[in-house]
């Protein structure tokens, strides 16, 4: 058995609409009907590592071999699926609070990913996320003046954004749109898309930027692929897909962008995007991405790995994901290690010498770029 194959094939049955299932339902029952119970824990871990196991359950319903699940493991897995629906009430739920919040204090927000795309799937519960991110359009001080007036403790560790949990939700307020530590180009990147905000051209390549960062410097998974889809499907008629190709060209990210919406299509039955379509990478190479995608929930380094230990092994990702990095971004290789290797070490020193957790804000010189 394929448990690539078979997960790709329950994601995009979970995605389409009702009554749009093709024949890819009558190969995931030709292939369910022979699986062992070790076959089965296979494919809910890889689902798990992906953090689709709520639209694998659902595909499997949809597609009617839910009977052919161990009874046990099933049960395991609907009790998974509750908990991600769960989750996700609570989480636009706290969402709704905090932007009352913020709009009381006449602040704006622009929610980022999250519920924003969860928004755009057929069954937007089953979308996993557990964090909030959130923009106020440059009033990042008097978010974080409001914040700790409700005595809320602010974690400024990260230069780009303020962390603090609401209502026992982790939320994330951005300072900027792009991770400056990674790349020179984010700078750049970062004032464009101030531009552009708030439209579907601007989300578009905020999507894609955040995507092509955990490709080529973290770790990256299929639910990314499932994002993509689900926003071209519901919010590509808004998108001015030639000032994307031409942003996207400019800042070295075509090669990566053709790649994602190839492998959307190839497996998700995403809608085409012709401006997309530019340069897609050989088959070799997209094949490669996909296993990426795939395999990408375990490129997580473990909590076991501390010290030195936890640096050799991220120093092995950053060698070996160099072939992610020629795709996704067109700064040098040079500059990219630098860069991100100045930034770490910033980063690494105000741990050091500075509290994590304060109820007061950074000084505006650090605030806003």
């Amino acid at each position: 058995m394929n448990t690539a194959t078979l997960l790709w094939s329950l994601l995009r049955i979970s995605l389409v609409a009702e009554g749009s299932e093709d024949a890819t339902a009558t190969y995931v029952r030709s292939v369910t009907d022979e699986m062992t119970d070790a076959d089965w824990e296979q494919l809910m871990q890889i689902a798990r590592h992906n953090r689709v196991t709520g639209l694998c359950c659902y595909g499997l319903e949809r597609s009617g071999c839910a009977i052919s699940v161990p009874r046990r493991l099933w049960l395991r897995w609907l009790g998974e699926r509750a908990m991600v629906e769960q989750q996700y009430r609570r989480m636009i739920e706290t969402t709704d609070q905090l932007t009352h919040l913020f709009n009381q204090n006449s602040i704006d927000v622009c929610e980022l990913k999250g519920g924003r795309i969860a928004a755009c799937y057929p069954r937007p519960e089953l979308r996993e996320y557990d964090d909030i991110d959130i923009y106020l359009y440059g009033r990042d001080d008097e978010g974080d003046m409001l914040m700790a007036s409700q005595g809320i403790a602010i974690d400024h560790s990260e230069n780009d954004r303020s962390i603090y949990h609401f209502h026992g939700i982790k939320v994330e307020q951005h300072h900027t749109f792009s991770n400056n530590r990674h790349a020179r180009s984010n700078v750049d990147f970062d004032l464009m898309l101030k531009e552009l905000v708030p439209s579907a051209t601007f989300e578009t390549l905020f999507l894609l930027r955040h995507t092509a960062s955990h490709f080529a410097f973290s770790h990256i998974t299929v639910k990314a692929v499932c994002d993509w889809t689900q926003w071209v499907r519901a919010e590509g008629h808004e998108v001015l897909w030639p000032l994307v190709a031409d942003k996207l060209k400019h800042f070295g990210m075509m090669p990566f962008a053709s790649g994602l919406q190839h492998i959307a299509e190839q497996y998700l039955c995403c809608p085409p995007v012709a401006e997309l379509h530019a340069s897609l990478p050989d088959e070799v190479v997209t094949r490669r991405m996909a296993d990426a995608f795939i395999l990408g929930g375990q490129g997580r380094p473990s909590r076991e790995r501390k010290g030195v230990d936890r640096i050799l092994w991220k120093m092995q990702r950053h060698i070996q994901n160099r072939w992610r990095r020629r795709l996704a971004f067109g700064d040098s290789e040079s500059s990219l290690l630098t860069h991100t290797l100045g930034e770490h070490l910033q980063r690494r020193t105000y741990k050091i010498t500075t509290a994590h957790h304060i109820t007061v804000p950074k000084p505006t010189s650090q605030t806003h770029q």
